[in-house]
C-alpha cells in the first residue's frame, strides 16, 4: 500500500512539469502569432499610400497651363510677358512715373503725341517697348497715363516678348491661330490708310484686347500690343 502511494506521488511530480511546459509553450506560440501584427499593418499601409500617391502624381496632366509662362517685371529681362493690360510689371492704369518704376527705367520720354518710351538709347537687338494713347478709349477717361502697351520689332536672342499662351514676337502668323483658335479674330489691313496700317489678330480678354500685328504679307508677328478694347492691329502705334 505504501509503495502504491509513493508511485502515485512520483507520477504527479513527473506530470506537473509537463503541464507547465505545455502552458509555457502555448503562451509563447500565442505571443509569436500576435507580435508581428502591429508591425506588418503600418508597413503595408505606408506602401499602399506611397503607391497611390505615385499613381496620382503620374496621372496628373503634364501639359502646361495658360499661366505657366512667367516673366520678370523689368523691361530689360530675358523673358517679358505681355497681356491685354500689361507688359512685364507695367499695367495699364498706372501713371507714367509708376510705370517707369515697374519697368526698371529712369523715366518715360514722350517721343510723339501720346507715345512714351524709356529714356536712353535702345539696343539694336532689343525690341522696341513703349506706351501709347492710340488705342481703344482715351486713357484719361479710365485713369492712368496710357491706354496700351506694345512690343515691336523682330525676334531677339537677348530678349523675348511672349504671351502667357506661348506666341511671341517674331513668330509665324499661323502660330497665333494655332494657339488661340477661333478666339483670334483676323482683321485685314485697312484700305483707307492710316498712321500705321497693319493686318493682324485680335484676342478679346474682357475689357482688354491682345493684338498681334502682322507684316504686309501676313507671315510674321511684327508687334504685340495690349490695351483697352476695342482695338485693331492699326492702333497702339508709335
Amino acid at each position: 500500500m505504501l509503495a502504491h502511494v509513493r508511485l502515485w506521488r512520483v507520477a504527479v511530480a513527473i506530470s506537473l512539469p509537463a503541464a507547465l511546459v505545455a502552458g509555457t509553450s502555448h503562451t509563447s506560440r500565442a505571443g509569436e502569432g500576435s507580435a508581428p501584427a502591429p508591425s506588418v499593418s503600418p508597413t503595408l499601409s505606408a506602401t499602399v499610400s506611397a503607391q497611390s500617391t505615385t499613381a496620382g502624381s503620374s496621372a496628373r496632366p503634364t501639359s502646361p497651363s495658360s499661366t505657366d509662362i512667367l516673366g520678370a517685371s523689368v523691361w530689360n529681362s530675358h523673358v517679358l510677358v505681355i497681356t491685354g493690360q500689361s507688359l512685364g510689371g507695367v499695367t495699364r492704369g498706372m501713371s507714367s512715373a509708376a510705370a517707369a518704376h515697374a519697368a526698371g527705367v529712369a523715366a518715360f520720354t514722350e517721343v510723339g503725341d501720346g507715345v512714351l518710351q524709356p529714356s536712353g538709347p535702345l539696343g539694336s537687338s532689343q525690341p522696341r517697348l513703349y506706351l501709347s494713347n492710340f488705342a481703344g478709349q482715351p486713357a484719361a477717361s479710365v485713369g492712368g497715363d496710357f491706354s496700351c502697351v506694345e512690343a515691336s520689332g523682330s525676334a531677339s536672342g537677348t530678349s523675348s516678348v511672349v504671351t502667357t499662351r506661348g506666341p511671341r514676337l517674331g513668330d509665324p502668323g499661323t502660330r497665333v491661330r494655332e494657339i488661340y483658335g477661333a478666339a483670334a479674330n483676323f482683321i485685314p489691313m485697312p484700305t483707307t490708310g492710316g498712321i500705321d496700317p497693319n493686318p493682324g489678330y485680335v484676342v478679346h480678354q474682357g475689357q482688354f484686347d491682345l493684338v498681334f500685328k502682322l507684316d504686309a504679307s501676313e507671315s510674321h508677328v511684327i508687334a504685340i500690343a495690349g490695351g483697352l478694347a476695342p482695338m485693331t492691329p492699326s492702333e497702339c502705334n508709335g
